[in-house]
Parts: C-alpha cells; structure tokens; sequence
C-alpha cells in the first residue's frame, strides 16, 4: 500500500491559517474516511499508511497541528510513531484512535500513552461518528492554539 498524499496547501491561505493534520492508518477505507471528514473541514490532510511513511512525511512537511494515528500498524505502533514525531515538535497533540478499547491495548501502548501530557492527546474508539471526530480535532487543536498564544 504504501502511499502518503497531500491536500491543500500548508501555511496562510485568504489571512488564515490552515491546519495540517497528518493522518496514519494502514485501513485504505479508514484513512480516505477520516480524511475525507477533515479536508470538508478545510484542515490541510496529509495521509500515511505505514509508520515510516508518517515519520518521513512528518518530519518533512512542518507545521504539523495534529497527529491522527491508529494503535496498531503492520510494521509498528502508532504510539511510537507519536513519541517520534513529538521529538520534533513537542506541542504537537495526538488523537489515539483504535478497534479496540484501552484495555486490550498492549502494554508497553498503555504505558506510551501516558508519557503524553493529558492536554495533549485523546482517544477515540473505532467505530466513531464524524461529529465526534471533528470535535476531538478541534478541541486538541484549539488546545494547541492557546497554548501558543499563551507562550
């Protein structure tokens, strides 16, 4: 599978700023929804389907605002494909999204998880409607947003 696009353009677009959200699921279908919900939000999406792909796309496509990852990948965990990304921009919030509840999640993910300031992630079991999505986005994001202004 293996693809990582780009929609939109990053940066200031008619004064505004546009967010970029970076997208990691390896479920084709899953990624074009989530995407898909988000682009009709006018975010800027940028789309991975293998953790080494969003770490490479990540690190060269900044500002990211938001990092949306599935827990479990084919060739890694989403958690540490997070931890990753946070060494390089360490306000970036991360929405955990996953099949499964947290309980059945693998330790060394639960413990991940929990390194992360609590102000700066959420979770969101799969299936979810796109108004709860779009509201966890805005709410890490917005979080984002004052902390910045604050700085």
């Amino acid at each position: 599978m293996g693809r990582a696009s780009e929609s939109g353009v990053a940066g200031k677009a008619k004064g505004l700023f546009v967010e970029t959200v970076l997208i990691l699921d390896d479920d084709a279908a899953i990624l074009e929804c989530i995407a898909y919900v988000l682009r009709f939000e006018h975010y800027t999406v940028l789309e991975a389907s293998t953790a080494l792909q969003a770490i490479e796309v990540g690190r060269q496509c900044e500002p990211l605002s938001l990092f949306v990852t599935d827990i479990e990948l084919p060739d890694g965990s989403g958690i540490d494909v997070a931890l990753k990304l946070i060494a390089s921009y360490p306000d970036l919030p991360v929405l955990v999204i996953s099949g499964n509840p947290m309980d059945w999640w693998a330790s060394k993910d639960v413990s991940n998880f929990s390194r992360f300031p609590p102000n700066k992630v959420d979770f969101l079991e799969k299936p979810f409607p796109a108004s709860e999505l779009k509201m966890r986005v805005r709410n890490l994001i917005g979080r984002r947003a004052q902390r910045n202004e604050a700085a």
